[in-house]
């Protein structure tokens, strides 16, 4: 082999050398940069994810929180009326027991989730099983209207006693108007109370319904019928108000004394 030969085949074999080193060393180059970028796209992913279990928890923290008040407030409330069975209270207060038991365990449970998909479905159960917007605060609330109903009803029924003794003492010649009205009057105030005691009967039996859809639609038609009976009561109350003032223009009238205050002792809040 002559030396030009030679020389030129040495050349070659270092050009492929220097070629196949090049190449390793973008390879490991591009495999170093590839890593480095998967790691920090991975770091800043998993931060995005806490911070998204961080808020989702603050807000489910909150929204139980809320719950927990409102339900302690109404079963306050429920608790002081005069004119609810104490069996109905005690059955308030302990589904109401029950259901800040389960919603304080459940605020600790999500307190200790660490990956979204447990924790979507942990928040998801705030409002899908347990029911206090559903059923606890509307049956409860039936409860306070119908406490409210019955508190008119009795002072409506004092104030007929008293419109009956000015009716019976006045000395105008005709008295029916005002007999009518009284006879009415009482008739309403017997009405509304009925109503109310039949809205509370319609719930108060009723409970959460877990997921059950067949026990969810009774509930909502229960309250829904419930409510029906409170508006009917409502009503009786505003007639048996509108004979005591007629009552009350025809005393005058008559000029008979009629001190009892038909707008005030009759007086109902909604």
């Amino acid at each position: 082999m002559n030396t030009a030969k030679f020389v030129s085949m040495v050349a070659s074999a270092a050009l492929i050398a220097s070629t196949g080193v090049a190449l390793a060393q973008v390879d490991v180059s591009a495999g170093a940069g590839a890593s480095v970028n998967a790691g920090g796209a991975s770091a800043q992913v998993d931060a995005t994810i806490e911070a998204r279990i961080t808020k989702a928890k603050d807000r489910a923290d909150k929204e139980i929180q809320r719950r927990i008040d409102m339900l302690n407030a109404l079963n306050t409330r429920v608790q002081a009326m005069a004119h609810i069975s104490a069996d109905e209270k005690t059955s308030i207060s302990g589904l109401v027991s029950t259901q800040v038991s389960s919603l304080t365990e459940l605020k600790a449970k999500i307190a200790a989730d660490s990956d979204l998909a447990t924790l979507k479905a942990d928040i998801q159960s705030i409002a899908q099983s347990y029911r206090i917007f559903m059923l606890v605060i509307p049956r409860a609330r039936i409860d306070v209207a119908a406490d409210k109903i019955n508190t008119a009803a009795v002072a409506l029924g004092a104030l007929s006693v008293k419109l009956q003794d000015r009716i019976t003492s006045a000395s105008a010649t005709s008295s029916a108007s005002a007999t009518a009205a009284l006879s009415d009057m009482n008739t309403q105030t017997g009405n509304a109370k009925a109503a109310a005691d039949a809205a509370v009967a319609l719930v108060v039996n009723l409970q959460p319904d877990n997921g059950d859809k067949t026990v969810q639609t009774a509930n909502t038609q229960a309250l829904k019928d419930a409510r029906a009976k409170i508006q009917e009561a409502i009503k009786a109350i505003q007639a048996a108000r509108k004979d005591a003032h007629t009552i009350v223009q025809w005393l005058h009238s008559a000029g008979a004394s009629a001190n009892a205050s038909a707008s005030s002792s009759a007086s109902m809040t909604q």
